[in-house]
């Protein structure tokens, strides 16, 4: 179960649990798998409803974070605030998470930090609609953090690109994905125009794609051929063969 979730597997690992044919007690052993995974799946519904059955655990700090939680997202804001009450009393030191739930609770509050953000955390931008911090990805990034970052329609794309060359490698997306992705960022005429040159220069997730949009938009298949040998060849050059294959896949295999 922990490997599976380790690669993104979310809904796998979670089938495997409820396939083990568990008694209840022993069902119980996995409740925080199980809530890490919906977190995973964005699964806020199935998250809350295992959350609010854990009322005898609310004096562990990861439950009653999560209740919280639940609770912002429900709108009860009393309920929120009590909990954040019994959260500190229990001396939870966890200064970017009573950030966001006052970010949440409709607060304009700086946010802190973070080395390293939880499942919970990352939820938690989502849920306040907020761009994920550029240090959150790192050469150590789970599975899970870097298929939140592809995710998050409010981060900078070139850090959701850049996540998204990485989950490609891992297997945890496709490369239409990425090629969505790349056909997403912002290119100026004279970038498109110089786009092979530029990437050559700085092979930057903004440069590669600009260059597979440039590949894109040229309607004469012989040209659009020559910058895409170019482009794989370049990525072949850069150790980003498979990924830049699995981005130009589809406009491969558009030629005649």
């Amino acid at each position: 179960v922990e490997k599976l979730m380790q690669l993104g597997q979310g809904t796998k690992a979670r089938d495997l649990i409820l396939a083990a044919g568990l008694t209840n007690a022993q069902l119980a052993e996995f409740a925080e798998d199980l809530a890490n995974i919906a977190l995973m799946n964005r699964d806020e519904k199935e998250f809350c409803a295992l959350v609010q059955s854990q009322t005898a655990k609310l004096s562990e700090a990861f439950w009653q974070k999560n209740l919280i939680f639940c609770n912002l997202l429900e709108g009860n804001q009393e309920s929120a605030q009590f909990g954040v009450t019994m959260l500190q009393d229990l001396g939870e030191d966890d200064p970017l998470y009573f950030a966001l739930v006052d970010v949440l609770s409709g607060f304009k509050t700086k946010l802190p930090q973070a080395e390293k953000l939880s499942l919970l955390h990352l939820a938690m931008y989502d849920a306040a609609k907020l761009p994920l911090p550029k240090e959150v990805l790192s050469e150590k990034s789970s599975a899970a953090v870097l298929m939140a970052i592809v995710k998050s329609e409010k981060s900078d794309l070139n850090l959701r690109v850049t996540a998204a060359e990485r989950a490609v490698q891992h297997g945890l997306i496709d490369g239409e994905v990425l090629s969505g992705l790349y056909a997403a960022v912002p290119a100026k005429p004279e970038e498109l125009q110089k786009a092979l040159s530029r990437a050559e220069a700085e092979y930057t997730a903004h440069n590669r794609a600009v260059l597979y949009q440039a590949a894109l938009s040229d309607n004469l298949e012989e040209t659009r051929v020559e910058v895409i040998k170019q482009a794989l060849a370049l990525a072949r050059q850069n150790d980003q063969y498979s990924v830049a294959l699995a981005a130009y896949h589809n406009l491969i295999s558009q030629i005649s």
